[in-house]
């Protein structure tokens, strides 16, 4: 991993090897910057907001950083149709 405050390693930017971005591994890569996200709109806005303080203006054409983004997708989804499922009880 790269230092906090600089730029993203290339590795980390084209998600391989080690330096793999995931929601894991997120709180090293983004150290002090790191919001709290939860699973909610909210959630999603401060991680595209972080992300983009880290990796720079075109961070979504990264595929490290777009194969997170849609990882969070894919869960938030899910996490919106739990939540609404408990809802309707």
């Amino acid at each position: 991993m790269s230092a906090k405050d600089s730029p993203g390693t290339l590795g980390e930017m084209l998600g391989s090897g080690q330096n793999k971005v995931t929601r894991e591994n997120l709180h090293e890569v983004l150290g002090m910057k790191m919001p709290e996200i939860p699973m909610t709109d909210v959630g999603k806005v401060r991680l595209i907001h972080a992300l983009q303080q880290r990796f720079g203006a075109n961070f979504r054409q990264m595929p490290g950083v777009s194969d997170l983004l849609d990882g969070f997708n894919k869960d938030l989804e899910i996490h919106e149709t739990l939540r609404k499922n408990k809802g309707s009880r």
